[in-house]
């Protein structure tokens, strides 16, 4: 969808990332209704994958390391416990893969086509989405934290995986401000900044 909506407009680039990433999951649901599918049954298939995944790969720390192995396969084990629980965010991941994949996409154009579409993308520091983005912050919030506002079916899921595009979006920006203020970021500004993101996927995760 992107492909086809980026010639058209070459000036808004990555801008039509979020409509082409729409108009995907709208003929990916159209498909699924088509053949008879549940996004149900996409789940438990996605979550058994991913926990005999895992397993095996336990398994095989545990038959090349020997008993160093069980440092590797006990978190694989347990991670495969919550094989369920991850499936959960898989729409959050897969929208967040493929804005990276867009962008990737985009430089690539300009390092490679000649002459390209449009101007040259923006460095990091410039990054930045609309102020209305917060909205759906405290709408994700307000159906995880109120008590019986997530009694729609779907409605604690779709909240959490939009909390989570959205805190790795503010990541985003927040690195985006910090470098264009900074300057220079050194190791342990990057190591900090780190940190705290992945104490912010956490609180979603959790």
């Amino acid at each position: 969808a992107w492909v086809i909506l980026a010639p058209r407009a070459p000036g808004r680039g990555l801008r039509q990332a979020p409509l082409a990433i729409a108009a995907a999951c709208a003929v990916t649901l159209g498909w699924m209704q088509a053949l008879g599918l549940r996004w149900a049954d996409v789940e438990s298939a996605t979550a058994r994958l991913w926990s005999s995944t895992l397993l095996e790969q336990s398994r095989l720390a545990d038959q090349l390391w020997g008993d160093a192995g069980s440092q590797v396969s006990a978190p694989l084990v347990e991670l495969a416990g919550q094989a369920r629980t991850i499936v959960q965010l898989m729409p959050a991941g897969l929208v967040l893969l493929t804005l990276g994949g867009l962008a990737l996409a985009w430089r690539g154009h300009f390092a490679l086509a000649t002459p390209p579409l449009g101007p040259a993308p923006k460095p990091l520091a410039a990054f930045t989405f609309s102020d209305h983005a917060v909205w759906l912050v405290v709408i994700s919030l307000a159906l995880l934290l109120i008590p019986g506002a997530n009694a729609i079916p779907g409605a604690e899921q779709v909240a959490s995986n939009v909390l989570l595009v959205m805190l790795a979006l503010y990541a985003l920006r927040g690195g985006a401000v910090f470098r264009a203020g900074a300057g220079r970021v050194g190791p342990v500004g990057i190591a900090l900044y780190t940190v705290l993101t992945i104490l912010m996927f956490a609180l979603v995760v959790s």
